[in-house]
């Protein structure tokens, strides 16, 4: 009988999925991009970037709506026209069919200008290499760091995809005038299966999430768990300024939805921003230093130009350290976190937000780019080897392309 249940279950629920899948797919073929825009064609093959059981699954939703929300039209070249297929894009990769400024193509639009339009890539494709697009970007999401050619411009890690899709970074300007009521905060979640991954001190050398948390919970006079989601943001609105640190820990207390979520981190001096499970970087960082919340955290370098200790951002090297710089932040006084906090909105703004991304984005001058996300990524040997050969492919053929486009560019000179 459980087994039934289930079938029945998961019946339903793809026979829902296809309904939406009807319904986004007939919108989106009577989609039409605005004329004259900046217009950029991606072409993103690795099925990694896809899945849905890990956080790879978003990056290409959260990467193509960058370009989207900053005016570009999108051209995705991808067919999409089966359910599979659709299937295939992954729970977030699904978010793109929503995007207003995009549009999934299985050839090139005899209408798109391809010399003012850029071209993202992370596969060669021999039929979008013979184009002249006016810049060639190589997308290293994952890969190992050596995978890169022409100059590289950081992608700046992102928010949680939800956050991206409920238009969350429209709300930044507002949350950030609201009134403090918490000295520190965490909130997320800190389950031991999923957030003591062993290789995060193995690759890494930093504490994994969980062992952070373990290592809070002894200090028992000024730090407490929630376990009333609902009662905390209550005190959070009306209650007094409280001078400790509060763990609102999503594996054992009632959860949040992404406003409340996004409401309580404004309304904290200070957010835990703590490794996430495979590798040191979060999107609650991205999230608290938007709203000008001050992080405490340990992976500093991974940030470019890479955060400072006591300037924009409080660091601990372990956990005794980490119960030390809580102590510490619980001495503070105003006027010392008002001048964080006015470091961190100035870093975020000038190096994670958007509008600087793209700017660095348009102001490389070369016709060959890379983006890359994670600079300080560790990978396997066969990773490592996997993407040798991939990027010499690709730089034996874009090479080839550029001499020809010289050669044609002489003999016009010559004519």
């Amino acid at each position: 009988m459980p087994k039934i249940k289930h079938y029945c279950y998961l019946a339903i629920a793809r026979s829902a999925l296809y309904f939406v899948y009807i319904l986004r797919v007939v919108n989106h073929a009577f989609r039409r991009l605005p004329q004259n825009r900046k217009s950029i064609v991606f072409y993103l093959e690795n099925e990694s970037m896809y899945r849905q059981d890990d956080g790879m699954g978003r990056y290409v939703y959260l990467l193509v709506n960058r370009f989207s929300r900053a005016g570009y039209n999108v051209y995705f070249y991808k067919n999409i026209t089966s359910f599979d297929a659709y299937l295939r894009l992954g729970k977030y990769g699904r978010f793109l069919l929503d995007e207003p400024r995009l549009k999934f193509i299985s050839k090139i639009p005899n209408s798109l200008s391809i010399g003012e339009t850029l071209m993202a890539f992370d596969q060669y494709d021999k039929l979008l290499f013979s184009y002249k697009w006016k810049k060639l970007m190589f997308v290293n999401i994952c890969k190992p760091t050596s995978c890169q050619i022409g100059e590289l411009v950081w992608i700046p890690y992102f928010f949680h995809p939800i956050a991206n899709w409920k238009k969350m970074s429209k709300k930044i300007n507002h949350l950030r005038k609201n009134k403090h009521k918490l000295r520190i905060l965490f909130a997320g979640n800190s389950a031991a299966k999923g957030y003591s991954v062993k290789k995060l001190r193995d690759w890494y050398n930093k504490i994994t999430r969980h062992e952070a948390i373990m290592a809070l919970m002894e200090l028992k006079d000024v730090v407490k768990n929630v376990i009333d989601s609902a009662a905390f943001c209550k005190a959070m609105d009306k209650g007094n300024y409280v001078n400790e640190c509060r763990l609102l820990r999503t594996n054992i207390a009632t959860k949040l939805d992404m406003k409340d979520y996004w409401k309580i981190i404004s309304k904290s001096d200070f957010f835990l921003a703590l490794p996430g499970t495979d590798y040191p970087m979060c999107h609650n960082i991205m999230e608290s230093m938007s709203l000008g919340t001050i992080p405490i955290m340990d992976y500093s370098d991974w940030f470019f130009p890479a955060l400072e200790h006591g300037k924009n951002a409080i660091i601990y090297e372990d956990e005794k350290d980490l119960q030390n710089k809580i102590r510490e932040v619980l001495s503070f006084d105003i006027q010392t976190i008002e001048k964080m906090r006015h470091n961190v909105i100035a870093y975020n703004d000038q190096y994670l937000s958007n509008r600087s991304f793209i700017e660095n984005v348009e102001r490389v001058k070369d016709k060959v780019m890379t983006l890359m996300l994670l600079p300080r990524l560790v990978c396997t040997a066969k990773e490592n080897e996997e993407g040798r050969q991939l990027i010499e492919k690709i730089n034996k053929k874009i090479k080839g392309r550029l001499a020809s486009d010289n050669n044609t560019t002489l003999e016009k000179k010559n004519v």
